[in-house]
């Protein structure tokens, strides 16, 4: 391989950065423990700590709303719960598949003590019934005695709305932050315009407000890859809606030409009738963002998309890890840790670092993680990163990033790991499927020397268009080649099961 020159390094652990006099520490952690850890770098007490995880939030607020319901959202949170027992922070979880719940706490990886499940299959599958905050809301207004058990804790919320207020008014309890301010910090399109005053790293690109300004913004943008010798005719481009879920809105265009922009226009149109968005909010109040594709970028290519993972606290942010992050087409399809991502994410965390301070700065406190790209240039060989997307809220990485640590903390090696979706046969005993496809590659704990396949959400309440249903796994070894092996392996039976006793049946959609 072609020897890459290396930025210059960011000394991370216990750096202090001066930030207009105030000195903020950079440090390193790890999610072993989960939500405890998470309590702990934000200087919480994490027996006084509750999290939510969910997507799928009251969508008034024109920047949340999604087309795609993802029903088990929440129930990603059971793959980084606290799993220390007692004094832990505590999570709550919607339905979940109950075998599912009973082998991840038998395993350790989710110890029922520290999880409020609300259990009743949903009514409908849509806000506010799949939605984890307006469900806990009508829990405690019904329960008094869970109301005096969480009397003043600290609620942390993947997407803070007004009914996060309402828990915290219930409990006399806290929030870290306001919704108002913290809706911002999901938006591509705020991220974008605030680079203009700040010091991180974005691919060359524009923001605008609806199709109003598109035609005088993408003007504006000819001129400046033109002054940057880019060819914007044949160079390739995304354009981005700050609502989409795992990269679902996006739109490539192959050039700026006069035909390509015309069907971009027809899909931010179409996209914005699925939000349900009105006309004028077509024309004028939708954010949207175009920038290149790195590899257009002269002499760049594309090596490496990373999910740079942090804690930001009021003093501190703290680094907890890294994955490689896997797409097609834009949408996001699974994610890696492997002795490569030792060597990339150093300059993964460089580039994410100024923008974490600067988020810091404007007042975000929470769970983070930074999409990044890193790109190596064809003449000098230099690696260079960019910043794409901030996610200001738990990612599908950080199951795999904490399961992975507590494999790591119990074991004292390293490990690798893998996180992928499978569909399987519609059958009543789908956990006893899946235990008969991982075989005797399941994790399970000390018992299997913490190595394995880790099932974390099987969709019990809907089948896909084909008939099948959607599950999520995580795979874990002290080696990729066994990684490797284990999940070829349980793929092999899944597609044997499917192919010699599959017959379809109703359809249903996800």
């Amino acid at each position: 391989m072609t020897e890459l020159k290396k930025m210059g390094k960011v000394l991370v652990n216990n750096t202090k950065v001066d930030m207009q006099n105030k000195n903020i520490q950079l440090k390193k952690g790890t999610l072993s423990d989960g939500l405890n850890d998470v309590a702990i770098y934000l200087g919480l007490e994490p027996s006084n700590t509750l999290f939510m995880n969910s997507t799928v939030v009251n969508d008034n607020v024109l920047q949340r709303r999604i087309p795609r319901k993802p029903l088990f959202s929440h129930s990603l949170l059971l793959a980084y719960l606290s799993r220390s027992i007692g004094n832990s922070a505590k999570g709550i979880c919607l339905h979940v598949y109950d075998e599912l719940l009973e082998y991840l706490d038998t395993t350790g990886i989710a110890p029922k003590e520290n999880l409020i499940h609300i259990s009743q299959i949903p009514q409908e599958l849509d806000y506010p019934y799949i939605s984890v905050a307006p469900q806990f809301k009508k829990l405690l207004i019904n329960n008094i005695d869970l109301r005096n058990e969480l009397k003043n804790y600290t609620i942390i919320s993947s997407y803070l709305s007004e009914d996060e207020v309402e828990i915290a008014n219930l409990i006399d309890g806290n929030l870290i932050m306001s919704p108002e301010n913290q809706i911002k910090f999901n938006s591509k399109y705020y991220f974008r315009k605030n680079s203009l005053d700040s010091n991180y790293s974005i691919p060359l690109g524009i923001c605008f407000m609806g199709l109003k300004e598109i035609d005088e913004s993408l003007s504006e943008f000819k001129k400046s890859l033109f002054s940057n010798k880019i060819d914007y005719t044949k160079a390739k481009f995304w354009c981005k809606f700050d609502s989409q879920s795992n990269g679902e809105g996006s739109f490539v265009l192959e050039g700026l030409t006069d035909t390509n922009i015309q069907k971009l226009k027809e899909h931010i149109t179409c996209f914005s009738r699925k939000l349900e968005y009105s006309q004028d909010k077509i024309q004028n109040g939708i954010p949207l963002i175009v920038e290149i594709d790195v590899n257009s970028l002269p002499y760049e290519s594309e090596i490496a998309n990373i999910g740079v993972e942090a804690v930001i606290a009021e003093n501190e942010i703290t680094l907890v890890g890294s994955v490689i992050q896997h797409t097609r087409n834009g949408r996001y399809i699974g994610c890696t840790i492997n002795n490569q991502l030792s060597y990339f994410s150093d300059y993964a965390e460089q580039t994410a670092i100024p923008a974490f301070i600067n988020m810091q700065k404007n007042g975000y406190r929470g769970f983070m993680t930074m999409d990044v790209l890193l790109t190596c240039h064809s003449i000098t060989h230099e690696i260079k990163g960019y910043n794409i997307d901030p996610n200001a809220r738990f990612t599908d990485g950080t199951t795999l990033l904490s399961l992975l640590q507590y494999s790591e903390y119990q074991t004292n090696r390293k490990m690798v790991g893998v996180s992928f979706s499978n569909s399987i046969k519609d059958e009543v005993d789908l956990f006893d499927n899946i235990r008969n496809y991982a075989g005797e590659y399941l994790y399970q704990g000390k018992d299997s020397d913490y190595e394995g396949i880790i099932p974390i959400i099987v969709n019990d309440l809907t089948t896909l268009d084909d008939g099948k249903r959607f599950i999520k796994t995580v795979v874990i070894g002290d080696n990729m080649d066994k990684v490797e092996n284990m999940y070829s392996s349980f793929k092999k039976n899944i597609i044997n099961h499917l192919k010699y006793s599959y017959q379809p049946m109703n359809k249903c959609h996800v």
